[in-house]
C-alpha cells in the first residue's frame, strides 16, 4: 500500500497486492475443502465414473500408453505440476505488460472459479481414479503418475478417519471434479492470447496438459469438461463482479460544479466529480 503512494513505482505496489490476496484466497480456500474431510465422509466416485464409461476412457489403458513413451509421459508430468508456476509467470507479465485490469480480471477469475471448484467439490466430495482403481506394481513410476495409489490411499483414509490437524503436511489436494488444472490450462490460454507470442508458446506446452490430466491418477474426462465450464462460468462472474464495483482511482477526487439534468420534466442538479 506504501508502494502505491510513490507513482514511478505505483503499479509495483498494486501488483503486489493482487498477489497477496490470490494467496490469501488460496489458502483460505484449502481450508474450506479441509474442514470438509471428515470422518466419514460420502463421496461421489461412483456417479462420476458411471458417466466417464459412456465415453469409453479407462485410467489403466492410458497409464499403459504412456508407459510405453516415458520421455513424453515425463513431459506431461512436468506440464502438469507446473501450472502454479505458469500462473505466477503470467500474472508478472500481465503486471509488466498489460494494462493494470487484466491483471486484476486474471486473478479475480482464478479466485472466482478456484472457489465455483471448491463448492462443487464440497457438495459431491469425489478422489478420482487413483483413489479406488490398483495399477501393476511399478506402471506408476514409469507413467509419471503424480497421483497414484499411495496417494488414493491418503485420500481414502483422510475421508474415512478425518483429519487431525490442517498443516502443509497433512492437507492434500483431493478436488477430482471439477479439473482445477483445467481451469488454470484455460485461465492461461484466454489471458496468453493478447500477448500473441506467448499465446503461441503456450498452445503446445497445453496440448501436453489435456492428457497429462488424464495420466496423472486425479481426474476422468468428465473432469476436464466441468472445469472448462468452471473456467467459463468464473470468468462471467468476475466480469460481472469487476463492473458492478464502485469506480476506483488513485486519483485525489474534488467537488465539480453542480451540473442541471432533465428528469420527468423537473429539474434535478447532480454534483460531478472531477480528477485533479
Amino acid at each position: 500500500m506504501l508502494l502505491t503512494l510513490i507513482k514511478p513505482i505505483a503499479w509495483i505496489g498494486r501488483g503486489l497486492m493482487l498477489a497477496a490476496l490470490l494467496g490469501w484466497f488460496c489458502l483460505n480456500s484449502t481450508l474450506l475443502q479441509s474442514i470438509r474431510v471428515y470422518d466419514g465422509l460420502d463421496t461421489y466416485d461412483w456417479f462420476f465414473d458411471w458417466i466417464d464409461s459412456l465415453t469409453g476412457y479407462s485410467w489403466e489403458s492410458a497409464t499403459l500408453l504412456a508407459s510405453r513413451h516415458p520421455f513424453v509421459a515425463e513431459a506431461m508430468n512436468y506440464v502438469y505440476n507446473s501450472s502454479i508456476q505458469q500462473i505466477l509467470l503470467l500474472f508478472v507479465l500481465l503486471v509488466l505488460f498489460r494494462p493494470q485490469h487484466e491483471a486484476a480480471r486474471m486473478i479475480t477469475t482464478n479466485g472466482v472459479s478456484l472457489m465455483c471448484a471448491m463448492l462443487i467439490w464440497c457438495a459431491f466430495p469425489n478422489f478420482g481414479p487413483s483413489a479406488y482403481i490398483q495399477l501393476e506394481p511399478g506402471l506408476s513410476q514409469i507413467a509419471h503418475v503424480s497421483v497414484d495409489n499411495n496417494y488414493g490411499a491418503k485420500m481414502v483414509h483422510a475421508a474415512t478417519h478425518g483429519l487431525t490437524s490442517i498443516d502443509f503436511d497433512t492437507v492434500i489436494g483431493m478436488i477430482s471434479f471439477p479439473s482445477y488444472h483445467m481451469v488454470l490450462t484455460c485461465l492461461i490460454l484466454y489471458f496468453c492470447y493478447p500477448m500473441r507470442p506467448l499465446f503461441w508458446v503456450a498452445v503446445p506446452v497445453h496440448l501436453l496438459t489435456i492428457p497429462a490430466i488424464l495420466v496423472t491418477g486425479g481426474h476422468l474426462v468428465i473432469d476436464l469438461i466441468g472445469g472448462i465450464g468452471v473456467f467459463l462460468a468464473g470468468l462471467k462472474l468476475s466480469d460481472y463482479l469487476l463492473s458492478r464495483r464502485l469506480p476506483m482511482s488513485y486519483a485525489r477526487f474534488v467537488p465539480g460544479p453542480l451540473t442541471p439534468l432533465e428528469m420527468n420534466g423537473e429539474p434535478i442538479f447532480k454534483r460531478r466529480l472531477r480528477a485533479r
